[in-house]
Parts: C-alpha cells; sequence; structure tokens
C-alpha cells in the first residue's frame, strides 16, 4: 500500500495485488470516522465499481467487532468472472492481517 495523499479524515491510497493472474493497482479515497468506520470510494483502477467500508463495532472499552463490507465489480464480464474470487480471497487476507495487526498493537 502507498499513501498517496493524508489529512486528518480522508487517506488517498495505491495498492498494488500481485496474485495469479490478478497483477493490478488501484486507488481508493478513504473517508475517516473516528472510531465508527472507514468508508472507501474507487478513484482509479481496473473496477467498474469498487466501494465499501471498515466498520468497527464496540464489544467493550477495549475491544470492537471489525466487519468489511466490499462491493465490487470489474470492467469486463470476463475478468470478472475470472478475477473476483481471487480479490475475494486477497480481500479476506487483508481483514486477517489487520486482525492480526491489531493484535500485535493492542493486545
Amino acid at each position: 500500500m502507498c499513501i498517496l495523499n493524508q489529512t486528518e479524515h480522508e487517506i488517498t491510497a495505491s495498492v498494488s495485488i500481485n496474485k495469479s493472474a490478478f497483477n493490478q493497482t488501484f486507488t481508493t479515497i478513504n473517508t475517516l470516522t473516528a472510531d465508527a468506520r472507514i468508508d472507501m470510494k474507487l478513484k482509479d483502477g481496473p473496477f467498474k465499481q469498487l466501494d465499501g467500508a471498515w466498520i468497527f463495532t464496540p464489544l467493550n472499552d477495549t475491544a470492537c467487532k471489525i466487519n468489511l463490507e466490499l462491493n465490487f465489480s470489474f470492467a469486463s464480464r470476463i475478468v470478472d468472472i475470472a478475477i473476483a474470487p481471487i480479490f475475494t480471497a486477497v480481500s479476506n487476507a487483508q481483514l486477517d492481517a489487520f486482525v492480526e495487526r491489531a493484535k500485535v498493537v493492542y493486545g
């Protein structure tokens, strides 16, 4: 991931994914709502549509549930059929990595 621009409430970042036949870079604009969510919108990349959110639901004073909601489709129907399962797997791995990093940082 490469952060291209960052303000207090917004981050523009590019992500490169190189997995099997999927070798692409895309850029999202991510709007931060403190302690609640991060909303993502596609800026550019191989998608017809890409949007979603990281949602943080408090469980108690020291824990929260994390949900990653993604809506995406590729510009080409053939690419969509072939690559969507790979992108889904990469997204799930990203969520797992986020959780593991949170365990290291916060215990």
